[in-house]
C-alpha cells in the first residue's frame, strides 16, 4: 500500500515537463535544474531525468538558494489526492508582493 511521504516545509506542489535536462516548466514556468538534482520516482527510488522527458508529472520540489530547482518527488496516489493544501501553500509562496495584514 502506498503512503504519504514526508516532504520538507519548503515544498512546493506543480505540473512538471522535463524537456532536455536541466530545462524544465513547473506549472507552465520556464525553471532549471541545479546540477545535483535529487528526482526521485513514487517509490522514492531515484529516478533519471532523461527517463521522464516530455511526460507531464505532478510534483513537490525545493529550490536552492539560487532558485534552482534541488529536489523532486513524484507524487504516488496517496499524495495526488492531498491537493487543497500543497494548492494553498504554492499560491502563498508564489507571491510576489507582500500579503496583507488583517486587522
Amino acid at each position: 500500500a502506498q503512503t504519504h511521504r514526508q516532504f520538507p516545509a519548503d515544498a512546493l506542489r506543480a505540473e512538471m515537463i522535463i524537456s532536455t535536462a536541466p530545462d524544465l516548466t513547473l506549472d507552465g514556468k520556464d525553471a532549471r535544474m541545479a546540477p545535483a538534482t535529487r528526482i526521485r520516482g513514487t517509490d522514492n527510488l531515484l529516478v533519471f531525468a532523461s527517463s521522464l522527458s516530455g511526460q507531464k508529472l505532478t510534483v513537490h520540489y525545493t529550490r536552492d538558494f539560487a532558485g534552482l530547482v534541488r529536489d523532486v518527488w513524484l507524487l504516488n496516489d496517496v499524495e495526488l489526492a492531498n491537493k487543497t493544501l500543497w494548492r494553498l501553500m504554492s499560491i502563498l509562496c508564489d507571491q510576489t508582493e507582500p500579503l496583507p495584514l488583517s486587522a
